[in-house]
């Protein structure tokens, strides 16, 4: 199979600057006409041919149409800001369904009507430059007499697909009486001008079958030639049945091992157990008002020791689900008996070891998308390193101007605030904004809402200038203190965009989709970061980029490698970058022995239930957790623990995820070491994290320290393990709360109070105090139990009751 591309002396101009089509001579420019603004895409007199590899699903035509073939059809407001593939929808019948396509192909037969398919991929830059002309047919009386207009997306219907045999976009098919398939021919800018023509051949006898010559003409079959077509189908249906047998034992397998491993039964075939007969009076009444969502239904403990037991001591206990999931011993048996049971290869060839690899790769896509309710005509995957790689992949390819604003939440990663060096490197400017920031921008009252707009504003150009891209970023759940911050920000950011102006939003969901669901189709979030191991463990050092379909042209990729481009020149700086977005923007082989092992870790989620299942279960533990640490009292009645979060909140499950982050409090009301608690607690088989969490916004919000403060510390505190744990600033008199934040004013009034001279230093009304620079965090999971909970208060009252940081 060939991907072809033209390139003559004539371009696209909006490529010139485009990295997809880099090392173009100036006089090689030419406008396109089509029915959107439309790059990468070359046109040429001579055509170029680069091999592609066939396990490929699709190639994609590109070439030059004229004017009145890619006339840009009348649309209404509406129409302009739906995507291509929408517009003039009324004119097509959409396949909805594989049962619904062959009842149309059905249909189509007892009507005694020609049903010709526009088969389309919304990434497909071809499919869109032809669907103007589509439409024009679809619309024109003399052909709708007798051609039912019908069209597929072929991401949602891949199986089908295959099953047809189709190997190109864009391309048509045409059914007659009885399901005949009669046709297919290429849809290219090209040869879709000879379309008209085509059809007008086929309705004048229905009664044949027809083939595509080499200029885009379709020709009756000949007797000779069908006979042969038919001792080919022959032979594909038996290959195929072997196929199917072969891959039968395989998935037998892959589920079973080869007879010497032991399979893990599924959630509902372990037996529950009664919670009125467990014997700890703790952990009765714990489940006598929790029963409803902890433990899948009673199965936790004996799942517990069959995925996780094994591998930990009865006294040990993990706590660091943010940090990464523990995986499951049913997950590694299962995918290391997958690849025991096949060759699986490079998928950048056309070999059966690569081709297998290149099945399943497509297939875990599909699998991804379908769990978080993510449209494949709508989103796209795109694997990566991991959540950060996914960030920095947006940060350098997003199309920043001078005048572009990079506006995010003050609590999110430090990979989301690296993104703010790419924006700073093409000029931009960046604001850390806070929870009620955002509120009022996207939701206050007019007034409100219109100051921070002008104020995000960008200077007026001159009218001929391409729109300002702006990007907002935040967390679905931070990786702090567990705090969910509000999906419907999503819809905000979207209704702010303007002509002139388009607003993107960038949803971090790397703490989030361990333990909550997401649903795109409700949040249509233009970024999404993942990140696979935070989810279910294994595989590490993957993670997934998912992009909605109509973004990917706006990305200005700059390096690109490996199977990324269609065509590539070693002596001129030309490049082509490949169609298709996820191959476009993976560079290089992806790890895909990683990848096929994700559809165990999916499996094992659904097993449990599903993230609603995980994320009511883990709320139960957070929220005893939660409890027992702020009821914990020395003998003088102080506290011992100071909670961060959202924890007390009234609708605390919506805002509140399954971290507790605290700092333990000695008898004195002084701030204890973390530090010394993070060594203890690795002691004790307590698997804990401390410090910022890579989080600096969030840590030193809930400490009430400026960000001036921690800047002082420039050349002293060099990394997340040195010595420096505290921080001695100046304080009101009265300051005694963890988080309480001074400011000029409070400064000011102190000093008021006391009476001082304002020619006084003013040392009278401030004190100086030791902040700590981290926090403990204890974050649960799908496999957190309520052992894990109770042992670890149990272990920081025995420890720290009555005690203070001289004790240590």
């Amino acid at each position: 199979m060939v991907c072809r591309v033209s390139v003559t002396s004539s371009v696209v101009r909006e490529t010139r600057n485009s990295p997809s089509f880099a090392g173009f001579p100036k006089s090689s420019l030419r406008l396109l006409a089509g029915p959107a603004p439309f790059t990468g895409v070359a046109v040429s007199a001579g055509t170029r041919r680069c091999a592609r590899s066939p396990v490929q699903l699709f190639r994609c035509r590109v070439g030059r149409g004229r004017d009145s073939a890619a006339r840009v059809f009348a649309t209404t407001a509406t129409e302009k800001a739906s995507p291509w593939w929408a517009r003039q929808k009324e004119l097509w019948t959409e396949v909805e369904s594989e049962e619904h396509f062959y009842e149309l192909v059905e249909q189509a037969g007892r009507e005694r009507k020609l049903l010709l398919i526009d088969f389309y991929a919304t990434w497909c830059h071809a499919c869109q430059k032809v669907y103007p002309t589509l439409c024009l047919m679809a619309e024109d009386p003399k052909l709708t007499k007798n051609i039912l207009f019908a069209k597929l997306q072929v991401d949602k219907f891949k199986t089908l697909v295959k099953k047809e045999g189709l190997t190109m976009l864009p391309v048509v098919r045409g059914y007659g009486n009885e399901g005949k398939f009669l046709f297919e021919c290429s849809a290219s800018p090209k040869k879709v001008k000879k379309l008209r023509q085509n059809l007008n051949t086929v309705l004048a006898d229905t009664s044949r079958s027809y083939y595509e010559d080499p200029m885009g003409v379709l020709q009756p079959e000949t007797e000779e030639m069908m006979a042969r077509k038919a001792e080919k189908e022959a032979e594909l249906k038996r290959l195929a049945k072997e196929k199917a047998a072969l891959a039968k034992t395989m998935d037998n397998l892959a589920s079973n091992g080869n007879g010497s491993a032991r399979s893990v039964p599924r959630v509902k075939e372990l037996n529950s157990k009664d919670p009125s007969k467990t014997q700890d009076p703790r952990k009765r009444m714990f489940l006598e008002k929790y029963k409803a969502d902890y433990g899948y239904g009673g199965m936790i403990d004996e799942l517990y020791q069959r995925e996780i037991g094994s591998r930990l001591s009865e006294n040990e206990h993990y706590m660091d689900y943010t940090a990464a999931a523990l995986y499951c011993n049913s997950v590694i048996d299962n995918a290391m008996n997958e690849l025991k049971s096949a060759v699986f290869g490079n998928p950048h060839s056309a070999a059966p070891s690569s081709v297998r690899t290149d099945t399943k790769i497509e297939a875990i896509r599909e699998r991804i998308l379908r769990h978080f309710n993510a449209d494949p005509a709508e989103y796209q995957c795109v694997f990566t390193r991991g959540a950060t790689a996914s960030l920095k992949l947006v940060g350098e390819t997003f199309p920043w101007s001078d005048k572009s604003r990079f506006v995010y939440l003050r609590e999110n990663h430090n990979s989301v605030l690296g993104q703010r060096q790419y924006a700073l490197a093409h000029g931009a400017s960046f604001q850390a904004v806070d929870e009620d920031w955002v509120d009022t921008w996207l939701f206050g009252d007019n007034s409100e809402s219109q100051d921070i707009d002008e104020s995000l504003a960008s200077p007026p150009g001159d009218g001929a200038e391409e729109p300002v891209y702006s990007l907002f970023a935040f967390p679905g759940e931070d990786n702090f203190a567990g705090v969910k911050y509000p999906l419907e920000w999503i819809h905000g950011v979207r209704a702010k965009s303007t002509e002139n102006t388009k607003w993107f939003s960038m949803l971090d969901a790397a703490a989030f989709v361990h333990a909550q669901p997401l649903d795109l189709t409700a949040y249509p979030a233009d970024f999404v970061s993942i990140s696979f191991y935070k989810m279910f463990g294994y595989p590490t050092g993957l993670g997934a980029l998912i992009i909605r379909t109509e973004n990917v042209e706006l990305l200005k990729k700059v390096f690109w490698g490996g199977g990324s481009v269609s065509l590539a020149t070693s002596a001129d700086n030309f490049h082509v970058l490949k169609c298709k977005p996820s191959e476009r923007l993976e560079d290089g082989t992806v790890s895909f022995l990683d990848i096929i092992a994700l559809e165990h870790g999916f499996n094992m989620v659904e097993k449990l239930g599903g993230p609603p299942m995980i994320q009511r279960h883990v709320a139960s533990l957070a929220d005893y957790l939660y409890e027992q640490l702020t009821s914990l009292r020395h003998s003088n009645g102080k506290p011992m623990a100071f909670v961060f979060g959202k924890h007390d909140h009234p609708n605390r499950h919506k805002v509140q995820g399954g971290i507790v982050n605290f700092e333990l409090l000695g008898s004195d009301g002084h701030v204890l070491s973390y530090r010394e608690i993070q060594e203890a607690a690795g002691q004790a088989g307590f698997h804990i994290r401390t410090g910022a969490e890579c989080n600096p916004g969030a840590c030193y919000k809930y400490l009430g320290i400026q960000d001036e403060e921690v800047e002082r510390l420039a050349g002293t505190k060099e990394g997340c393990n040195d010595e420096v744990e505290y921080l001695t600033v100046q304080r009101t008199a009265d300051f005694s709360s963890i988080g309480q934040l001074v400011t000029s004013q409070e400064i000011l009034d102190a000093i008021e109070e006391t009476k001082v001279p304002l020619g006084h230093a003013g040392e009278v009304a401030m004190k100086w105090v030791k902040v700590p620079l981290g926090s403990i965090r204890v974050s649960l999971g799908y496999m957190s139990t309520f052992e894990d909970v109770q042992a670890l208060v149990d272990w920081v009252e025995l420890r720290y009751r009555d005690k203070t940081s001289a004790d240590f």
